[in-house]
């Protein structure tokens, strides 16, 4: 089954936001870099929702901050077990 969701706004080369048909979530894309590029994906809960209403594209680039802050510790940490 594909992931049919309409795309809200982007900041190229940092984030997409997206709302998914099945459930209008809104998802973030978030561009993640430190050996290599990736990205992921975060349904954002309701505080997250909360701040891009009130903050706009800013609040969405503060939660990518964290995001990507997060999966950069997390890439560390696995590589730190071998």
């Amino acid at each position: 089954m594909a992931d049919h969701r309409r795309e809200i706004d982007r900041s190229p080369w940092d984030w997409i936001l997206y709302e998914r048909d099945a459930d209008g979530a809104f998802v973030l894309e978030v561009v993640v870099g430190w050996i290599g590029v990736f990205t992921v994906e975060e349904v954002l809960s309701a505080d997250q929702v909360a701040t891009w209403r009130q903050e706009g594209r800013d609040g969405l680039s503060r939660i990518s901050a964290v995001v990507n802050t997060r999966e950069i510790a997390a890439a560390r940490g696995r590589m730190r077990r071998g």
